[in-house]
Parts: C-alpha cells; sequence; structure tokens
C-alpha cells in the first residue's frame, strides 16, 4: 500500500501558503542578524531571551512563526497523530500510566503525584526551536514546599526518557520514588527541560536545545514578561519562599533516553570555550547510550511475532507502518513544514520507538539532515553518546566532567547493558585522569530485585520476590530500603552532590 498526503486540496493550497511565508521569515531573520553581526564585528547572536530588546524585530518574526505553527497545528500533524494512535487509541492515552491501567498498574500514581510528593511545580521557556515553527522548549521546576528560611537550594537535572520518542519533564509516572524523595531530603529543587523529539526531530535538533538550556541556565534568562532573570522569576511564584538557588551545585540524572540526553549535556557543558558549569555529580539510570536498536528475530516470539502493548504484530504489519512513518516525514520535510515536537505524554509517541528501534531505522531517523543527506560520521551534532565521549576527548576540559555513576538491568531488551559496558570502556580509556576508578566512575550491573512488580491484564498487580527478571525501566516504584543497589547509587550521589547551607 502507497502512502498519501491526507490532506484535502484546499489544505494542501493553505500549506504551500505557509511554507511560503516560512521561507520569508527565514530570509529577514538571516538579513537581521547579518545587519547585528556586522554591527557587532562578531558571528554571535543575542541570546533568544533578550531578542525582544536586542532584536525586537527578529522578536516579532518568532511571535509570528509561533502563532502561524499554532493556527496550523491540527492541519499538519494529523497524520503524525494518526500514526502513533497505535495500537488503538486506548492505548495511546496520555494518561494510561496515571494511574495505570491493566498490564501498567504497577505505575500507581495520580497527576497530582508531585504535590502530593511536597513539590510545587512550574513551568517556564528556557528557548525556541530554530526550526521554521519556533516551537516553545518548556522546563519543568519542582520546589520542595517546606524551604527554610534563607535556604540556598542545590539543583538536580533530570532528563526524561522515552526513546527520544515520547516523554516529558512534567511526566511524573516517569520519576523514581527515591530521586524525589532524596531531592526533598536535600531540600533541593528539580529543574527538568524538555527537548525535541522525534521522529519529527533529529539529534542536532536536541543538541541545539541542550546548549541553550546551559546557556539559559548560566545566564539567568527568562522569557517571562516582568522579570530579566529566571530565578527571579521563580522567587516570585506562589508559594512564595525565602530562599535562593544554589547553581553551583547540580546533580545530573538522566533514564534511559535521558542518559544519552544527560550525556550530550555533560560533554557539552565540558566543551573547551562552553558553559563549563560547575556538575558536582551525574546518575545514569539503564541508558540509551547508543543509537537505539533491537533485533526482530531476538525479540520475536515462534510464530516470528513481536509483543507491544499486550498485542502481537508480525514483521510486515510493523514495516508497512514504518513506511508510513517514512513517507510522511520525507514530504514534510520535502517542504520544509516538519513540525516541532517538545513532549508528549506516554504511552503517546511510545508506538514511534518501538516501531523505529525494531525496524533498526531509528538511526537513520535521528542523523538525517532536516534537508535530507545523512550526517556525517564526524559531525558531533549528530552522534549518539558513545561517539560523542570517543571523538571528543580532546575537544573537552575533563576535569568539567562531573563523577559519574551508572546502573543498568543485566537482561535490558531495550537498550543493551553491551553498549553501557561499551560506555564504560571508552571512558576509562580516553579519559583515564577522570574516570581510572571506582571514585569518579561507578557501574553497577543490576542482577537480581528484591522486589519486582509487574502489571496484568485484568489490572492487579504480581509481586515477584528475589527476581532475577531485571529488565529495563525498573525502579520507578522501587523501596530504596528493600533494594540495596538504589541504596548504594543514591548514597554515592550524595556524598558528591554538595550544599552551601
Amino acid at each position: 500500500m502507497t502512502w498519501t498526503p491526507p490532506w484535502t486540496p484546499r489544505e494542501m493550497e493553505a500549506l504551500a501558503k505557509l511554507q511560503e511565508r516560512n521561507e520569508n521569515r527565514q530570509k529577514e531573520l538571516d538579513k537581521i542578524h547579518g545587519k547585528l553581526n556586522k554591527i557587532s564585528g562578531t558571528d554571535s547572536r543575542p541570546y533568544k531571551w533578550n531578542w525582544h530588546n536586542k532584536a525586537p524585530e527578529a522578536a516579532k518574526i518568532v511571535k509570528n512563526a509561533q502563532k502561524d505553527a499554532a493556527d496550523h497545528q491540527e492541519m499538519l500533524e494529523k497524520e503524525l497523530a494518526r500514526l502513533y494512535t497505535w495500537p488503538s487509541s486506548d492505548l495511546t492515552d496520555g494518561k494510561i500510566f496515571l494511574p495505570g491501567k491493566g498490564v501498567f498498574a504497577m505505575f500507581n500514581r495520580k497527576d497530582t503525584w508531585f504535590d502530593d510528593m511536597g513539590f510545587s511545580k512550574f513551568q517556564t521557556d528556557y528557548t525556541f526551536s530554530e526550526n521554521w515553527d519556533k516551537e516553545r522548549m518548556p522546563v519543568t521546576i519542582l520546589v520542595p514546599n517546606d524551604l527554610p528560611v534563607g535556604h540556598k537550594a542545590p539543583v538536580m537535572w533530570f532528563f526524561h526518557g522515552g526513546g527520544y520518542c515520547t516523554g516529558a519533564g512534567d511526566f511524573p509516572a516517569w520519576y523514581t520514588r527515591t530521586a524525589i524523595s532524596r531531592a526533598k531530603a536535600k531540600k533541593a529543587i528539580i529543574i527538568a527541560p524538555d527537548y525535541p523529539l522525534g521522529p519529527e526531530g533529529n539529534y542536532k535538533d536536541i543538541v541545539d536545545c541542550l546548549r541553550d538550556f546551559l546557556v539559559w541556565y548560566k545566564e539567568n534568562g527568562c522569557f517571562e514578561p516582568g522579570s530579566t532573570k529566571w530565578t527571579e522569576w521563580l522567587y516570585k511564584q506562589k508559594p512564595v519562599q525565602n530562599f535562593t538557588i544554589d547553581k553551583n551545585h547540580v546533580y545530573v540524572e538522566g533514564e534511559s533516553a535521558g542518559g544519552q540526553a544527560a550525556v550530550t549535556a555533560l560533554w557539552l557543558n565540558a566543551t573547551k570555550g562552553g558553559p563549563n558549569l560547575p556538575i558536582d555529580v551525574a546518575l545514569l539510570r539503564y541508558p540509551m547510550i547508543a543509537h537505539y536498536k533491537r533485533k526482530w528475530d531476538k525479540m520475536a516470539d515462534k510464530d516470528g511475532k513481536i509483543n507491544y502493548m499486550g498485542i502481537c504484530f508480525t514483521k510486515k504489519d510493523v514495516l508497512q507502518r514504518e513506511a508510513d512513518i517514512t513517507d510522511l516525514t520525507k514530504w514534510l520535510e520535502s517542504h520544509s513544514l516538519v513540525p516541532t515536537c517538545s513532549s508528549r505524554w506516554p504511552s503517546k509517541g511510545m508506538a514511534f520507538a518501538f516501531i523505529l528501534s525494531v525496524t533498526e531505522r531509528w538511526q537513520w531517523y535521528f542523523q538525517r539532515q532536516h534537508d535530507f543527506p545523512k550526517a556525517k560520521r564526524d559531525e558531533i551534532g549528530y552522534m549518539d553518546g558513545i561517539e560523542r565521549a570517543n571523538n571528543t576527548q580532546s575537544r573537552v576540559l575533563h576535569e568539567c566532567l562531573p563523577p559519574m555513576y551508572i546502573f543498568h538491568g543485566w537482561n535490558d531488551p531495550n537498550c543493551p547493558i553491551e553498549d553501557t559496558e561499551k560506555f564504560v570502556r571508552v571512558l576509562r580509556t580516553k579519559y583515564p585522569e577522570r574516570y581510572n576508578n571506582d571514585k569518579n566512575l561507578r557501574f553497577d550491573i543490576v542482577k537480581e530485585l528484591a522486589v519486582r512488580k509487574s502489571g496484568n491484564l485484568d489490572g492487579s498487580i504480581r509481586k515477584e520476590y528475589d527476581s532475577d527478571n531485571v529488565g529495563h525501566g525498573f525502579d520507578y516504584w522501587l523501596n530504596e530500603t528493600e533494594e540495596k543497589f538504589l541504596r548504594d547509587a543514591y548514597d554515592w550521589v550524595g556524598d558528591r552532590w554538595k550544599t552551601s547551607s
């Protein structure tokens, strides 16, 4: 079956006009930045949050682009929505985990979980995308409700997982209870930036936004009206508390695909001439450190089918769905109309991660350039975590890379432990002065769980004790008093995550 564009003739005409406006806007932006560069004598642009002051014409263009994108969002994304609404609308529910239903019953949290855990949630923007739609990139900030007067709060950066195709910084189900509890005990704030998701986005889109996040954090940028610094804006939010943020004591945590995002941010930060922010320590939880790739034959049952969301699919079914995704992506790319997606609450978008990984097309999507050619192997912006660490050791300040703890399930079907083992070998080989011992690099292969929970189709929860079935995403609801590996990991991190109070 051949994919055909789903839009009506009138919609196609509207999209053609949108494409023309986008091209004109980009030409105007290039002219404005060219003039600014000529005046300043440099090849740098004002920080994006300062465009309304230093480049008001550019800021107006961005605002118009964002409005145009919002006006055409439903039209542009309806085919993408159809493709990720799979296997069914019931199984593509943004709240299927909150609280968990059926096989996800062990996710027993409500969408008020942050509040239940004693945190107030705030959101602001830290940048907007370089894409035609100038999509706002939000950051979620969680602040404990009981901070002492005058407290200097250390910071945790959290990078969410989801195979780079789903997930969000404000999605409660994929935080670990241990991380939230430890942050609260430390009286720390949590900062969780969203980043561009695929299949719309690529590695370079993610890298550009993570670089912007580092600069926004360091320079105290702010997009909020009436505030010039994000810290000052946060201090004014209700409930108002008398505290300050200790920006120099940062702990970084990345989960699954967020592990690769965390590594990308760490290496961008440590780049010579980069932000070079002081970071105390990092924790990677079963990281997707390499291109996401899963072998069909290894995962298939005796009938050659793979189970996804409790339903078994043939390879032909999945290949057809992937072909449709590719055809749609290529059509949107050819018209410069690929939208930017900053977040999706799972299970929306999970189908993309599954389909692209088991068809082994994930790498093509994230290494493609938006004008079609695949990135060259030496282009840093298109590298996975292993490639980045392996090829940039001369470009980074090793002393700016933090101590790192990594744990990974021994039988992970999603992110092979062999990739993480390779990453650890690269760190020890290419960064020997930094990562030559357990003091600065600890790798724990989790082989057993004291209590393993899983959901049944009827919504009941099954418990296994002393289970050696340790795969992927196994720690969200675990109790650290029962699991030694969790205590070891968070104690190790906690010893290195400093405070000024």
